[in-house]
């Protein structure tokens, strides 16, 4: 019986030293961990990480510019891949020319391409055409820049690019018309001084060939072709079609706006003198199309820029 209780004592002891043991485990932060956390090294309990929400990012409007200057293109802006500014760069190269292409383009892979992007070649030959020509689109607004000589060039310009890009776009035309400076008073001439010939007017006849030259890239009517169209007006008796014809300077889409710009010149300004005979004309732009002498000599091109009146 004393045996008995003995072992019972010695049992009893070992299980309170057992739990002294776990106890002072617990309070060092080694026993194991009754919450939902994870056990880290050694019994630490480790906060569980929260899953970071999926983000999706928005496409990027579009972002690009194109601007020209002294014989040279900037190229600016974002594109969406490496082989998409090769491109960029490589066309203007092809139509500005090794060495005139500064290339300031970045690519971002959210960004987008314009939707006139097929028709590359055809914006960045407008860019090359007149003076400081420059295409900035923002998104979906296009802003054009440059320097024309007078209002319906500026207006043609428009005409012409908006072929080119497509519907959808929204336009701010900011080019500047130049303001020419007031040409110096001719000299009186002396008594021994010859008299200049007088002006070339052409025959009145059923078509006639007015020959009236136009500064490239103008369609501003010079003093001399207003002398000329006086005369043709007292030729109009029959409905007629006043036909505007350019060189071959510049953009094929450009120089047909341009040429109708021409033609409707003529016709406002016979009109304006003269509304009865005003109503027999009709503007028609031929462009580049028909023309009556090369394109390769300044002269050759001189006589290309012209009007014409044909009677119907």
């Amino acid at each position: 019986m004393n045996t008995t209780n003995a072992s019972n004592g010695w049992r009893w002891l070992g299980l309170v030293i057992l739990l002294l043991i776990l106890l002072v485990l617990w309070l060092m932060g080694l026993g194991p961990s009754l919450s939902g956390s994870q056990a880290g090294c050694c019994g630490i309990a480790v906060a569980e990480q929260p899953i970071a929400p999926i983000v999706s990012v928005a496409q990027s409007p579009v972002d690009v510019d194109f601007r020209s200057a002294d014989g040279k293109v900037l190229l600016s802006g974002e594109m969406p891949s490496e082989a998409d500014r090769h491109n960029a760069f490589n066309t203007a190269t092809t139509i500005f020319g090794a060495g005139k292409v500064i290339d300031k383009l970045t690519v971002w892979k959210s960004s987008t391409l314009p939707g006139w992007w097929q028709n590359l070649d055809k914006v960045l030959s407008w860019v090359k055409s007149g003076k400081n020509f420059g295409i900035n689109q923002q998104d979906k607004k296009i802003t054009l820049t440059g320097t024309v000589p007078d209002v319906a060039t500026k207006m043609a310009q428009e005409t012409a690019l908006k072929t080119t890009t497509g519907d959808g776009l929204s336009f701010d035309n900011q080019m500047a018309v130049e303001i020419m400076a007031a040409p110096l008073p001719t000299p009186v001439a002396s008594p021994t001084s010859i008299t200049a010939p007088k002006e070339q007017v052409p025959p009145c006849s059923k078509d006639i060939n007015a020959a009236i030259s136009f500064n490239t890239g103008s369609a501003e009517l010079s003093g001399s072709g207003k002398k000329q169209l006086d005369h043709v007006t007292k030729c109009l008796t029959a409905p007629t079609e006043v036909a505007g014809h350019t060189d071959n300077v510049g953009d094929a889409i450009f120089n047909k706006s341009l040429s109708k710009a021409r033609a409707n010149a003529v016709v406002r300004y016979i009109t304006a003198a003269n509304p009865s005979k005003g109503a027999l004309l009709s503007a028609t732009g031929y462009g580049e199309t028909k023309p009556v002498a090369d394109n390769v000599t300044a002269e050759g091109r001189a006589k290309n820029r012209r009007i014409e009146f044909k009677a119907r």
